[in-house]
């Protein structure tokens, strides 16, 4: 029983024993397998961490291809561009051009081939031989040929069978790679150019023949050293000498000695070399060793090489002695005019004292006879007898005393030291109280003194103080020679804008010889031999000048002695110009000097500035110099229409600037006015003989001013002589 018992407990052992064998080879094989296991899992994730970079890789690369991607688009666009350009630019392009290949397939050609070429867009692709053209241009094929080869430029002029010029210039077409891949066929029309170039060449022919032949100019050329190579027919009448005579000699033969000797001739190519030009005005030798002066300018023919020169020239001897006698002329004027200012001086310093002098005593008589006017006793028997006395000797005073002024007012005008103060003056009133006043005069009791007036005032633009002066002298003149029992009459009126005063007379008359002298001063002697009236005729001679002051006029007519005389003064009307407050009212007035360029020369800075602003109102271009030489410095360096200068200057005077300005080539034919406070007619010839243009005493009137300033401009393409005003 018992080995029954051990028996299966032995077996469970043996059996346990193999279980726990196989169990340890088991666990054996579990852990080699582990390790396997875990090997594996280290390979797995050496794996895993290999596909993280090579994704990692791929990514980069990916965002590589993304950039590159983007660059080849920017590219494509550019080249798409580029090629819209150089279709825009083949289409537009005004020059014949083909492109074509290797096998001289026609690649691309601009729009102007079609007028050379029979070509149309379905062409391209075609052989250039198979092409037909309009050029008489036989080699077109061997020339492509050539460059396709030879890899050269190949460049013709040729003709196209209607008669046009074209360069033909042909090129290699190079790639990138500097491998030629076609040739470029390009036709420039250079028609217009052949045309100009033969013009000008005909051109030349004709103007080296005219010159040539020409007689007023002379033609001369020389090379760098001065010795002459051409000589033309007037040289030779300029000069004497022949053509055979002279090429090849020096030019120093047609200089004068001391020109020769002062190295002129050289001096002259020195210049024109480096200037450009150079000026030659001066006198030269003929063959037979008498002198002609010549103008002339001499010019390299070639600047940017040693070619040598050309030298015009013209005989201007009759002009040089032309100024050469105007100088002298003007030297004589100005030496006349000099002796003139001398003597207006002298009688000027004469009037001065000579009014100092009889005013003393005039004063003392008056206050004399106001004294014994005083002392006399009213009851006494002599008393009428003495206030007649006094009353005459009142009367010469104030006769003396207004000759007295008349003299110095005289003066004051023609040396341009009387000033008017222009304002609107009622004519008529002022006629009016001047009438009055003369026929209250117990001289004039025993005339009789009319005037005639309208109601309508008349308004003149003048210097009230001044007109009264006129009107008085006139009035005065009618008195003196107005026998008693006459007629005075005064009449007021309007003609051609002028207010008119006339005064008319039937007393002495006046002879017809002694009227041109009647306003001269001391001129009335003649006119008044026969009269027992007594006076200097200054008067008259203040009134002619104190109406061209006023810019207006003074006549006289009589029928002859016994007569009786009409005196006429004309005056401007009042107008809205001369209104000074008129300016204010218009809305605008018209620029009589408009887009003039005037010189204005004064030596006194405030009549210059007052002329200045005076005609800029008007619409010029005014500058102001305040001597001659600033003058002369503006007139060289700027044109001019018109110049106003005074004569009286400081320093250089008028004639001296005028004649130093007419030495400006540019300046000769500026028309000068000259202002003055001389207005006789000696003043006025001597302006003449100078030049001036025109001649206006001081002081000045605008108006009259802007006259002469616009019958000079009106008149200046006609050549007109001077224009003078008093």
């Amino acid at each position: 029983m018992k080995e029954n018992i051990e028996r299966p407990t032995l077996v469970n052992k043996r059996i346990l024993q193999s279980t726990i064998e196989a169990s340890d080879i088991s666990s054996e094989e579990l852990k080699a397998s582990n390790e396997e296991l875990q090997a594996i899992n280290e390979e797995l994730r050496s794996a895993s961490e290999e596909l993280e970079t090579s994704k990692e890789e791929l990514q980069s690369v990916n965002e590589e291809l993304i950039t590159v991607n983007s660059e080849l688009k920017l590219r494509m666009d550019e080249v798409a561009k580029s090629n819209d350009d150089l279709t825009n630019f083949v289409t537009a392009s005004d020059i014949a051009t083909i492109f074509v290949d290797a096998e001289m397939h026609i690649r691309r050609y601009t729009p102007r081939t079609e007028l050379i070429f029979s070509i149309i867009p379905s062409d391209i692709g075609r052989r250039l031989t198979d092409i037909t053209h309009r050029l008489e241009y036989d080699q077109l094929i061997d020339d492509v040929t050539s460059v396709l080869s030879a890899r050269q430029l190949v460049e013709r002029e040729v003709q196209s069978v209607d008669g046009r010029w074209f360069i033909a210039r042909l090129r290699p077409y190079q790639r990138s790679a500097r491998e030629v891949g076609g040739a470029v066929l390009t036709f420039f029309d250079v028609t217009s150019l052949r045309i100009a170039e033969h013009r000008a060449r005909r051109g030349d022919e004709e103007i080296r023949r005219v010159l040539s032949t020409s007689l007023e100019y002379g033609v001369i050329t020389l090379d760098e050293k001065g010795k002459i190579q051409g000589w033309n027919s007037g040289a030779e009448s300029i000069f004497g000498f022949t053509s055979e005579e002279i090429v090849g000699e020096s030019l120093d033969l047609i200089f004068v000695a001391e020109d020769v000797a002062a190295g002129v001739p050289g001096i002259e190519r020195q210049t024109a070399r480096s200037k450009g030009r150079a000026e030659d005005n001066r006198w030269h030798r003929r063959k037979d060793g008498s002198r002609v002066f010549c103008r002339g300018v001499m010019t390299p023919l070639d600047a940017m090489s040693n070619a040598g020169f050309a030298k015009i020239v013209r005989d201007a001897t009759s002009e040089q002695l032309h100024e050469s006698v105007r100088e002298r002329q003007l030297q004589q004027a100005r030496a006349g005019r000099a002796d003139a200012e001398a003597h207006s001086a002298l009688k000027d310093d004469f009037l001065a004292v000579m009014s100092h002098e009889l005013k003393h005593p005039l004063n003392l008589i008056n206050v004399n006879a106001a004294i014994v006017r005083r002392v006399i006793d009213p009851g006494a028997s002599y008393a009428a007898t003495a206030a007649g006395a006094l009353a005459t000797i009142t009367r010469a005073v104030r006769a003396q005393t207004r000759i007295i002024d008349d003299l110095l007012d005289l003066s004051r005008i023609r040396t341009g030291k009387l000033a008017l103060d222009l304002s609107s003056v009622n004519l008529s009133a002022l006629v009016q109280s001047a009438v009055e006043a003369v026929r209250l005069d117990t001289s004039t009791q025993h005339l009789e003194i009319e005037l005639e007036a309208g109601d309508a005032p008349v308004h003149v633009h003048a210097d009230p103080t001044r007109l009264n002066q006129i009107v008085w002298n006139l009035l005065s003149n009618a008195v003196k020679f107005t026998p008693p029992g006459g007629r005075i009459r005064v009449r007021v009126y309007t003609e051609d804008a002028c207010g008119c005063v006339e005064v008319t007379d039937n007393g002495q008359g006046i002879d017809p010889d002694s009227m041109p002298a009647i306003f001269e001063m001391f001129g009335q002697a003649r006119a008044r031999a026969a009269s027992r009236q007594s006076g200097l005729g200054i008067g008259l001679a203040l009134v002619k000048q104190l109406a061209v002051a006023h810019g207006g006029r003074v006549e006289v007519h009589s029928d002859g002695p016994g007569k009786g005389a009409r005196f006429t003064l004309w005056l401007p009307l009042q107008t809205a110009e001369s209104d000074p407050l008129a300016g204010l009212l218009e809305d605008k007035r018209e620029d009589r000097c408009a887009n003039l360029r005037i010189l204005v020369v004064d030596d006194d800075r405030t009549t210059v500035e007052a002329l200045q602003t005076l005609l800029g109102l008007e619409g010029a271009t005014v500058t102001k110099a305040t001597s001659g030489l600033e003058a002369l410095d503006f007139a060289a360096g700027q044109p001019f229409d018109l110049v106003i200068t005074d004569l009286g200057m400081a320093g250089m005077d008028g004639f001296e600037f005028l004649a130093q300005l007419k030495a400006l080539p540019a300046a000769r034919q500026w028309p000068v006015i000259a202002l003055t406070g001389f207005g006789r007619e000696r003043d006025i010839k001597l302006a003449e003989l100078a030049g001036f243009a025109a001649h206006i005493a001081k002081p000045v009137s605008i108006e009259r001013l802007l006259g002469v300033i616009q019958r000079l401009m009106d008149s200046r393409e006609a050549a007109p002589g001077p224009d003078n005003e008093v």
